[in-house]
């Protein structure tokens, strides 16, 4: 009987190792993983004239950058992200690794009409259903499809 005790509180013990330690780093992994693919469903439905709209969208981690936004892009509707928007991904990836369990990673966009053009169709032509809404939607049935992708990128050390 102490045999399976001592078995038990090894296990337990185990399993807080891994509660404590393990799973926190994948979790805040995993956080990064989907704000990455999240920015770039975003962005590549963010229509676009002169780019104000699609290079104001910006990462921040444990607070909304509420930065006001005049950025502008060269990209063209329904590109992959230019070099400049990568940059700051990368710059919103790089402060993300003093990311902690629990913060929330926000994609923030400061122009005073997105809200119109995500909920109110004022751009009917080129973002019909908004940018963010059918992302999000987008991001759930990606993740049900996709979970190996973040495996492979964690065993690589690329999140």
């Amino acid at each position: 009987m102490a045999k399976k005790a001592r078995e038990l509180n090894g296990f337990i013990a185990d399993l807080r190792q891994f509660q404590d330690k393990i799973l926190p780093k994948t979790f805040v992994a995993f956080q990064k993983w989907i704000a990455f693919k999240l920015y770039g469903f975003i962005m590549q439905k963010t229509p676009v004239g002169i780019g104000t709209l699609r290079g104001s969208w910006t990462i921040s981690i444990g607070a909304q950058d509420t930065t006001p936004a005049n950025k502008t892009t060269s990209a063209k509707q329904g590109q992959g992200l230019t070099a400049s928007e990568k940059g700051v991904l990368d710059a919103a990836l790089a402060q993300m690794a003093e990311a902690k369990l629990g913060q929330i990673i926000w994609i923030n966009n400061a122009m005073p009409y997105v809200l119109r053009i995500e909920f109110d169709g004022h751009s009917s032509v080129k973002a019909p259903a908004g940018m963010v809404q059918i992302s999000i939607n987008e991001m759930r049935s990606f993740l049900a499809t996709n979970k190996k992708e973040f495996v492979a990128l964690r065993r690589q050390g690329a999140i």
